[in-house]
């Protein structure tokens, strides 16, 4: 199964990207990869952390709030049915990336989870 807007490649039970919130489709269409046009999206750090279970937390509360982030690397496994595993190594910094416009309001989100 495979998203239209974001082109990821799901196993067969799921039904909706979670990430873009479309309806998975089973092949995509020439249309789906044809325009060949790439945007340029300017993304900013909201939130580093070594702490792996502190990131699956900022993700969720990024994901609830529909603003839409990354985590470079794949380091995201646990929401496509892997293990989520640090490949960098446990004392790793773990960040989350989202669009220069949303983080301000990441930030305020996950304003807590960076207070000490």
């Amino acid at each position: 199964m495979f998203c239209p807007k974001c082109r990821f490649e799901y196993r067969p039970e799921i039904s909706f990207c979670p990430d873009c919130n479309e309806r998975l489709v089973a092949e995509l269409s020439d249309d789906d990869t044809s325009t060949g046009k790439m945007e340029y999206i300017e993304l900013e750090t909201v939130f580093e952390t070594t702490d792996h279970s502190t990131i699956i937390l900022a993700k969720a509360i990024l994901d609830e709030a529909g603003i839409h982030n990354v985590m470079p690397h794949d380091m995201r496994g646990s929401y496509h049915g892997r293990p989520f595993i640090n490949p960098l190594g446990a004392n790793q910094f773990l960040y989350l990336q989202v669009r220069k416009e949303e983080a301000p309001q990441a930030k305020d989100l996950l304003k807590d989870l960076l207070s000490p």
